[in-house]
């Protein structure tokens, strides 16, 4: 069973997918049927796209790239706690 908070994580990423794609298939379709550069299509694609991209920056933590590991992915086994000195399982 998943626990809530990544069902959470997962559908930001999801959400935020599904606005970008929108964002470039409404500035592709506006800039295709003859649309300028400050068209209410481009303009709006250029607001999902942004609100997209914003959303899963921040949702995610930020980048994949600058996120932090899991303090259960970069402590093993046999490692001391410096709070207390002892040694975790």
């Amino acid at each position: 069973m998943t626990s809530p908070e990544r069902l959470y994580h997962g559908s930001i990423r999801v959400f935020s997918l599904v606005f970008i794609v929108l964002g470039a298939a409404i500035v592709i379709s506006t800039l295709a049927n003859g649309g300028g550069a400050l068209s209410i299509g481009v303009v709006l694609g250029i607001a999902f796209l942004a609100v997209g991209i914003v959303r899963g920056w921040l949702g995610g933590g930020g980048p994949p790239w600058r996120r932090a590991p899991k303090a259960s992915e970069h402590m093993g086994v046999g490692r001391r706690d410096r709070t207390r000195g002892q040694s975790l399982p």
